[in-house]
């Protein structure tokens, strides 16, 4: 099953992205844990295009493919605005005087596996990869 979706760059249409993507992995596993990952990464991808790829520019764009295999899950969230190299993020502060910097920290830890890549014609990918499989089972 595949699905696309394409957002302008603004944060009011998070919730529409976070609803799309939430109803889109419905149809492929009930397992309330993987959907709020999914939609957790999802969103945090999409928020730090937001903020830092286009920073506020109004005519970005961001575009999802969500691609379901009965084994796997993979959204690629694109972008055309300024890339953001994984090795320039900052590493989170955990000592409590920092509320904010910790989208990519949880992006990496909410997917099974994590690719950032730029392509031709200036697109940026960021690919989310979630397995889909019983975590209950050794």
């Amino acid at each position: 099953m595949r699905a696309a979706l394409s957002i302008p760059a603004r944060a009011n249409y998070l919730a529409d992205l976070r609803t799309w993507i939430d109803q889109f992995v419905q149809q492929g596993t009930a397992d309330e844990i993987v959907r709020a990952r999914v939609v957790l990464a999802v969103h945090e991808v999409a928020a730090n295009i937001i903020e830092h790829a286009y920073a506020g520019h109004p005519a970005g764009s961001i575009a999802v493919t969500a691609v379901l295999t009965t084994t796997q899950l993979t959204v690629s969230v694109d972008h055309t605005g300024e890339p953001c190299p994984r090795a320039e993020v900052p590493a989170p502060v955990f000592d409590g005087s920092a509320s904010r910097g910790f989208g990519v920290w949880i992006t990496d830890r909410a997917a099974d596996d994590v690719y950032r890549v730029s392509g031709a014609g200036g697109i940026h990918s960021t690919i989310l990869v979630h397995n889909l499989f019983d975590r209950t089972q050794p």
